[in-house]
């Protein structure tokens, strides 16, 4: 329980601030997803970490229980997968992504909202 809490108190801020910028700066997205796609090493490397946090949180805290922290184990596997489909189909991780711009703009609702129940669940579940 105190590993999901300290996730939670980490990634929930981080979730909610990257979420938050995306619905802001939604422009900026699409340009930084572009050059992402013409530049397969940040790719790769992007991979590589999504990875390797996925499998931290996933040693640290993989309890498939419908609480609040399920959250928690959810980001863990949902950033495994994202750095297993990164390392061998990234374009079409990329394609993926970028489909429509609009689209990608609101994806910010997605993390923010995230970020938004993991800190509530980090700091306010004690």
């Amino acid at each position: 329980m105190q590993a999901a809490l300290t996730i939670a108190q980490i990634f929930g801020p981080f979730l909610g601030i990257i979420g938050l910028w995306m619905l802001l700066y939604g422009d900026n997205v699409v340009k930084i997803m572009t050059s992402i796609k013409n530049a397969p090493h940040a790719l790769y490397c992007s991979a590589v970490f999504n990875l390797l946090i996925g499998m931290f949180i996933i040693n640290s805290y993989n309890v498939w229980v419908w609480d609040i922290f399920f959250f928690v184990t959810l980001l863990g596997w949902v950033l495994f997968l994202r750095g297993v489909l990164g390392l061998f189909l990234p374009q079409s991780l990329v394609k993926f992504q970028m489909t429509k711009n609009s689209w990608m703009k609101t994806m910010g609702i997605i993390p923010f909202v995230w970020g938004l129940i993991l800190t509530w669940a980090g700091y306010y579940m004690m």
